[in-house]
């Protein structure tokens, strides 16, 4: 069974990249702004170089997201699924200034705002939380944390391999 990439049709300045890509199980197709030739090229400014990966599992495939500079986020629902990976499957989600402390050896200039920001992001885009076109402010929405964990660790999205972006970069000391 193949998994079928349909590419947009391309722009004016993106003639060239017209293509329908064909994935077995286990192939895998990396994709970005400069991708290599045998990748996926998706020209547009916001693409990271080399964003990604595509991989066919069979009757489904993953994305795997490569770009270093814009994985806070996951930072972020990594730091608030590691007390569920780390053994304890029934603890609550750590609070925002634990996260914050958390994240702070990697993520200098993490704040609460800036650790909101990024737990408001997939309760948006998971429609948990209406969008900040919306005018209204809605009521309090218990769950905002808890719903996200729960949905990266039943669809596999954060392991416990991924608490390696919680680390200490070498040469730096944690408090």
């Amino acid at each position: 069974m193949y998994s079928i990439i349909v590419v947009p049709p391309p722009t004016t300045e993106d003639e060239e990249n017209r293509a329908q890509r064909r994935l077995a199980p286990g192939e895998r197709l990396g994709f970005g702004r400069s991708a290599r030739e045998s990748d996926l090229r998706i020209a547009h400014d916001g693409v990271s170089r080399r964003a990604g990966e595509i991989r066919a599992q069979g009757a489904f495939w993953t994305l795997s997201n490569l770009s270093a500079r814009r994985t806070r986020y996951f930072a972020v629902l990594a730091a608030l699924c590691e007390p569920r990976l780390r053994g304890a499957p029934h603890a609550p989600p750590p609070t925002v200034d634990h996260v914050v402390e958390r994240l702070r050896p990697t993520w200098p200039a993490a704040s609460r705002t800036s650790v909101q920001w990024n737990i408001d992001y997939p309760a948006v885009k998971l429609r948990l939380k209406p969008g900040p076109e919306t005018a209204e402010p809605g009521p309090r929405l218990n769950g905002k944390k808890e719903f996200p964990v729960s949905l990266a660790l039943r669809f596999d999205l954060v392991r416990e391999d991924d608490l390696v972006v919680l680390a200490t970069p070498s040469g730096r000391v944690s408090r």
